[in-house]
């Protein structure tokens, strides 16, 4: 099943000194019941993982237009930009293959399943 939001971020914000990304789901008027309570879901479930190779959610809410999950700032580019860059060698496929099952795994012993 597709997710029901559509991610997008916003310019990164300064608060306490950190970059924080501010990223959100669809507007509030274009939520169906069901997938507000996905996302609510969703972004608790994340809140409880603590896991190096998963992104930090600190907190979610929500304002008169949106709703939000404020999570980690992470320097880099994502692996499909990556793998679009140049072919990756061997040992470095392996080597992130074993940190995405890793993280995998970690959330699977949570109940948590990636779809």
């Amino acid at each position: 099943m597709a997710a029901e939001w559509v991610w997008f971020t916003r310019p990164k914000t300064r608060v306490l000194d950190a970059l924080w990304p501010s990223n959100s789901c669809l507007p509030k008027s274009r939520l169906t019941p069901q997938a507000l309570e996905r996302f609510q879901r969703e972004a608790h479930a994340d809140f409880a993982l603590n896991h190096p190779h998963i992104c930090t959610v600190y907190d979610s809410g929500s304002d008169a237009k949106e709703h939000f999950i404020a999570m980690e700032f992470l320097e880099g580019s994502t692996l499909k930009h990556r793998i679009n860059l140049r072919p990756i060698q061997a040992d470095r496929i392996i080597d992130l293959g074993g940190q995405i099952v890793d993280a995998l795994d970690a959330a699977h012993n949570r109940g948590i399943i990636h779809l």
